[in-house]
């Protein structure tokens, strides 16, 4: 279903299967570098320059947002931001990754001090574990030699076909 017009929508294909473990490892740690972000946000607002200030406060909104996308419960008080989780629940890794990007790029630009740097450190952490995720496994070992030699002999040239 769309969650603006409630009608059916096409079926995305489904998101490569992690495991339990794994997808607890993601969230958790998620939750830990966006309260982390939350609290250096905070700090990075205590400043007398303007522009760190509205660094610190797109810092805050970064991590607000990481943390109702990883755990609606932290924030399912504030009345605007239930739309918003549910949203983001059925998103591919990829899509999550590239909005997590925003704020801490922003922020660096912005304000360079040492709050401001790693709390957009800690909202990167939070998009590169999502990156990982876009990523994806390796591929076997044995598949991966085979490729490259593959690859290596269908890229090589012999002496009567180089231009003259």
């Amino acid at each position: 279903m769309d969650p603006f017009n409630n009608m059916p929508t096409q079926q995305q294909p489904q998101q490569e299967e992690m495991s339990w473990w794994f997808k607890w490892l993601i969230k958790g740690s998620s939750v830990i570098l966006g309260f982390l972000a939350l609290v250096l946000g905070i700090v990075t607002t205590i400043s007398f320059s303007a522009s760190c200030l509205i660094a610190g406060i797109l810092l805050i909104c970064g991590s607000v947002l990481v943390l109702a996308f990883e755990v609606p419960m932290c924030c399912s008080f504030i009345e605007f931001i239930r739309p918003l989780s549910q949203f983001s629940e059925g998103r591919p890794h990829w899509q999550k990754c590239a909005i997590y990007m925003i704020a801490p790029i922003v922020t660096i630009l912005l304000c360079q001090g040492a709050s401001s740097i790693f709390g957009a450190l800690f909202l990167f952490g939070v998009a590169g574990l999502y990156f990982m995720l876009t990523v994806g496994k390796k591929a076997p070992l044995e598949e991966m030699r085979s490729r490259a030699y593959t690859d290596s002999k269908a890229n090589l040239t012999t002496n009567d076909q180089l231009p003259k």
